[in-house]
């Protein structure tokens, strides 16, 4: 009698470990497709779009690709700024961020010194973070003339306890991800989403124009919002860290093909 009930108690224990297990990858690697239905109605995405966005500090070639293509062909994109104090005395890089934000590009915070966060908390504490790395921006950016409506982190790392603490300031926050159709983190079909994610564009990932269309397709054929980012805009021959004016606008190209509009950040996350 006794062997019977460890029998069963441990093929009941096995069964719960299972369901676990298949309920731990299904979330891991959900589709959102599967989870549409609880989406409420308010913040259920009525049209297909892209959010693009850009970090760091590359002002010269973000300027020229303002005046080159985006302002041209109607596109607005978010920029999450790092070293800010760099601006203060850099007038003509501070003018051309107050002219693209009067055209309706989003200014964001990318923190002050573009640190990792995992790496700061090893010797230091969140509270610590959010003043020096983050509050400080924010207050340079405001006596600047730089409204900074959203953040991402450096290196995409952050943390829950971050993040909760970064959404009673900012509209979103934004970690990064692998530009691919495949990938379910870049797109979303929620509105009221405030955890976000980007695939890069950058040309060290090695995204081709196929790749683009793709992503593309699939925001299309879906209904879906994906984000998109990289770092400075190269003109001609990009490097690591930017985006040729030729993806840039093979990218506006298959987005005006398939008849998807550009937001900024904060004109869909946030409730902003």
């Amino acid at each position: 009698m006794e062997e019977n009930r460890k029998k069963i108690f441990k093929t009941f224990a096995l069964l719960v470990f299972c369901i676990l297990i298949i309920s731990y990858v299904y979330f891991l690697f959900y589709d959102k497709e599967n989870i549409s239905e609880v989406i409420s109605e308010d913040c259920r995405v009525e049209k297909g779009g892209v959010v693009l966005s850009f970090d760091d500090l590359s002002v010269e070639g973000w300027y020229a690709a303002h005046l080159d293509i985006f302002e041209p062909r109607g596109v607005k994109a978010t920029f999450y700024l790092t070293h800010l104090f760099k601006l203060e005395e850099d007038s003509e890089s501070l003018e051309k961020l107050l002219q693209m934000q009067d055209y309706g590009h989003e200014m964001a915070n990318h923190t002050m010194n573009h640190l990792n966060l995992k790496e700061f908390l090893l010797k230091n504490t969140l509270e610590e973070y959010l003043e020096k790395e983050v509050d400080s921006v924010y207050e340079l950016g405001k006596f600047l003339g730089l409204n900074l409506l959203s953040f991402s982190y450096p290196f995409g790392v952050g943390t829950e306890n971050a993040d909760m603490l970064l959404l009673e300031k900012y509209s979103s926050v934004r970690y990064t991800g692998t530009l691919t159709s495949k990938s379910n983190r870049i797109f979303t079909d929620n509105i009221c989403e405030r955890i976000l994610s980007a695939g890069s564009l950058d040309f060290r990932r090695g995204v081709s124009k196929k790749d683009i269309t793709e992503v593309l397709k699939r925001a299309k054929n879906e209904n879906l919002i994906v984000l998109m980012y990289g770092h400075s805009i190269a003109v001609e021959e990009p490097s690591n860290y930017s985006v040729s004016y030729e993806m840039l606008n093979h990218l506006i190209d298959e987005a005006e093909r398939l008849n998807l509009e550009f937001f900024t950040v904060s004109e869909v996350f946030g409730g902003n």
